[in-house]
């Protein structure tokens, strides 16, 4: 099949698949990414089974540049698409999404985050 493929590139000068025009289908078993919907996350109410089981620590509790209030982060940069959050995630707010195509401009584009509101009394103390 290669050397089909190399004989046809001499042949007829292309030697490239027509991407982005007509991208591929991904192959059998392809995964994709995990996606968050911040909306089904329960990890205002002390869910964090998701951040677990999280090997390359894809996911992840940080607190925010204020020192006060904490959000959770899906930084697909590191994640390795394993679908274990998925599996873990008790309210569904994971899923794979077949989208393979990771390209981005600035390490911040490839995080999605979900602020962690914080319960403040009337006087206002945390």
């Amino acid at each position: 099949m290669e050397l089909g493929w190399l004989l046809r590139g001499w042949r007829t000068g292309i030697v490239t698949t027509p991407y982005p025009t007509r991208p591929d289908p991904p192959p059998q078993g392809f995964r994709g990414r995990p996606q968050l919907d911040g909306e089904r996350c329960r990890i205002d109410d002390g869910c964090t089974v998701c951040v677990e089981v999280c090997l390359p620590r894809a996911l992840r509790l940080e607190t925010v540049p204020n020192g006060l209030d904490r959000r959770l982060v899906l930084d697909l940069l590191p994640c390795i698409m394993c679908g274990l959050c998925v599996q873990a995630c008790p309210t569904g707010a994971l899923h794979m999404q077949s989208d393979g195509e990771l390209a981005v401009r600035s390490p911040q584009d490839a995080q999605t985050i979900v602020p962690l509101e914080m319960e403040v009394s009337s006087d206002g103390h945390i």
